[in-house]
């Protein structure tokens, strides 16, 4: 990959630029770390600015943590029902500016990723991210997500994020069971998967 910008890219400008592909979505600061960690995996510069480290809740940073709420502060983040934030007014033009500092590709890998995560509540964005990525110190949250996982992949599948594979690979399932699961909970599934599946069977 060529040079993601002019120059190397300040943590803040990172962090503004993911905010802006998110556009004016309300998310969870939950969403922010793994939107910027996912990103790290396909822009391996920015492996060299931010540290991830295992967590409760899957990889980790600090510094993002920090950086958000220094955003927060000053008032370039707007919190909503204490949970959530989106980009302030004065926040999107210094987003804007941000944005305009990466190249096409680092911009498509952005928005790509926030399209995503964007469909996500924060139990599936983890869930998804345990079974995928690992980075979970056994605790609570990881006991309570295995312990939905069927429901939460099913709902991912419904989304249309996720391959029906890896809907049942984050099931923790079979193929076929996982379709099982489908049909018992009152999901119709295309025809052409069905027949697939009774192929396969036969082979």
């Amino acid at each position: 990959m060529e040079n993601l910008l002019i120059s190397q890219p300040d943590p803040f400008s990172v962090i503004l630029a993911v905010m802006y592909a998110f556009r004016n979505k309300k998310i969870s600061k939950i969403h922010v770390q793994k939107a910027i960690y996912l990103a790290s995996k396909r822009l391996k510069i920015l492996e060299e600015i931010f540290e991830f480290t295992p967590y409760r809740r899957g990889y980790w940073s600090e510094e993002v943590q920090d950086i958000i709420e220094q955003l927060i502060d000053n008032g370039d983040l707007e919190t909503v029902n204490n949970s959530l934030i989106m980009l302030s007014e004065q926040g999107m033009i210094k987003a804007e500016k941000a944005w305009s500092l990466f190249n096409s590709e680092a911009k498509e890998v952005f928005t790509d990723i926030a399209e995503d995560l964007s469909q996500l509540d924060v139990d599936e964005l983890l869930l998804y991210m345990y079974v995928v990525h690992g980075g979970f110190e056994k605790s609570d949250v990881m006991n309570r997500l295995l312990s939905k996982r069927k429901q939460l992949a099913l709902n991912m599948y419904l989304k249309g994020v996720i391959s029906l594979e890896m809907a049942a690979k984050i099931a923790g399932l079979s193929l076929k069971d996982f379709v099982d699961y489908a049909k018992k909970m009152g999901v119709k599934l295309f025809q052409a998967v069905e027949e697939d599946l009774e192929m396969a069977e036969k082979l």
